[in-house]
């Protein structure tokens, strides 16, 4: 991002004050980055399998729009990444247990989950991308699985 683009040049960043700050109920682990759209921030709580969609309109003053809570609360693994498909602006993101969530970003509605973990090993390794009409999922094995079993 340029300085132009950021509104900011090098010389203002050492006078940055920082604006406001947020807790997330019994989170206790920060591993994700927030996507900002528009005047939206949408940030995973990881740990307590969250996103917490805010409207940050007036900078001074963000307010939470809504949070999306995991089935069963499972813990997210990635950062949220969105993207727009069939019209629907949709922020994905995987959680430990290798399910993919796809959430109306209006509305924090879950659209879909899909499980994409192929063995008992698998995991999510990166954050979900939106491409056109298809999600792509970053998934690996872990180097305990047993491979014996496989076909």
């Amino acid at each position: 991002m340029t300085a132009k683009q950021a509104g900011l040049t090098t010389e203002q960043m050492g006078k940055l004050d920082l604006a406001w700050s947020i807790a997330f109920p019994d989170s206790t682990t920060m591993r994700s980055q927030g996507a900002v759209v528009g005047k939206n921030l949408f940030y995973p709580a990881t740990d307590v399998g969250k996103v917490y969609a805010f409207d940050l309109t007036d900078p001074a003053k963000p307010c939470v729009q809504w949070v999306y809570t995991t089935p069963g609360g499972a813990p997210l693994r990635t950062s949220s990444a969105f993207g727009v498909v069939d019209g629907v602006p949709l922020l994905v993101f995987s959680g430990q247990d290798t399910t993919v969530h796809a959430v109306d970003a209006r509305t924090g509605k879950a659209v879909w989950t899909k499980q994409v973990g192929a063995y008992s090993y698998s995991t999510t390794t990166g954050t979900p991308s939106v491409l056109k009409d298809r999600v792509i999922v970053p998934v690996a094995r872990s180097r305990d699985t047993d491979f014996s079993a496989l076909p």
